[in-house]
């Protein structure tokens, strides 16, 4: 069992491994990660399982085996939100796209910005939340010199973190409280 800094832990964590990515390689990660833990709450939420694979997550046909399906089951047992349950489904769409697009993709694609803006609006609260709080701290874990604030937390993040950053602090924070919640999430 993680302990109380289970947040801050994971956070950094997430946000180092997807900082020594490729952009390509920052989204597919990313979206891993998630899905991972998806799998983890789904796991602490339903039955255990007696078997050493669990055929609902293991092998080819598996019925939770793929991202879609965690993000719709974990919703439909209260284990995210609506919020988290659309986000996801971005962040999936996003995997894809670098993931199955032959041509170079990154996150100055317009397709791309638009799906980090959505993502960041539908989490606007929680966005702000964790730039208000960790602005500082999160430059300094990126190497960059805090610069002087916009007037809206939106257009400061995007502006002086970029979307990539602003994408894999998301990315982060929300790896983090979902793992917190794994340790306390309870059986149906």
């Amino acid at each position: 069992m993680e302990t109380e800094s289970t947040l801050s832990i994971r956070f950094e964590k997430v946000w180092k491994a997807l900082k020594k990515e490729s952009v390509r390689g920052s989204v597919v990660m990313a979206s891993a990660v998630i899905e991972d833990i998806l799998e983890e709450l789904l796991k602490n939420r339903l039955e255990l399982c007696c078997e050493e694979h669990d055929p609902l997550f293991d092998g080819a046909n598996a019925p939770i085996g793929n991202m879609s399906s965690k993000i719709e089951l974990s919703f439909r047992t209260g284990c995210i939100g609506p919020k988290l349950r659309k986000s996801f489904h971005i962040l999936r769409k996003l995997r894809n796209d670098f993931a199955h697009l032959s041509h170079d993709i990154d996150f100055e694609t317009q397709s791309v910005k638009d799906r980090t803006r959505n993502l960041l609006k539908l989490n606007s609260e929680f966005v702000e939340l964790i730039w208000k709080e960790a602005r500082s701290e999160l430059f300094e874990i990126a190497g960059i010199n805090a610069p002087e604030e916009c007037q809206d937390f939106f257009s400061d993040m995007l502006k002086n973190a970029g979307y990539r950053n602003t994408f894999e602090i998301w990315v982060s924070a929300v790896a983090g409280s979902l793992a917190e919640k794994c340790n306390e999430i309870q059986r149906l």
